[in-house]
């Protein structure tokens, strides 16, 4: 584990679904990111993002969407997978 100059030990946010990682530069994507971070439970706005992340073909965007999404609604993993 890293550890900063002060010795406490540096937390990865790898796998934080809180974070949108550095590859998140479009604006239109914040605003989706910002949507669903507000309220979680707007699926409505949870679709807008993942069609979003799919047209824009960013890999780690996208998948970062899609965990996000599956941790919040796990049972529309069929749905998503066609």
């Amino acid at each position: 584990p890293e550890t900063k100059e002060n010795g406490e030990a540096a937390v990865s946010q790898e796998n934080s679904s809180d974070t949108t990682q550095d590859e998140v530069v479009n604006e239109q994507e914040l605003k989706y990111w910002k949507a669903v971070k507000e309220n979680p439970a707007d699926f409505t706005s949870w679709t807008y993002l993942l069609q979003f992340v799919e047209q824009e073909n960013k890999l780690s965007s996208a998948r970062q969407a899609f965990d996000a999404f599956f941790k919040r609604y796990p049972y529309c993993y069929g749905y998503w997978k066609k």
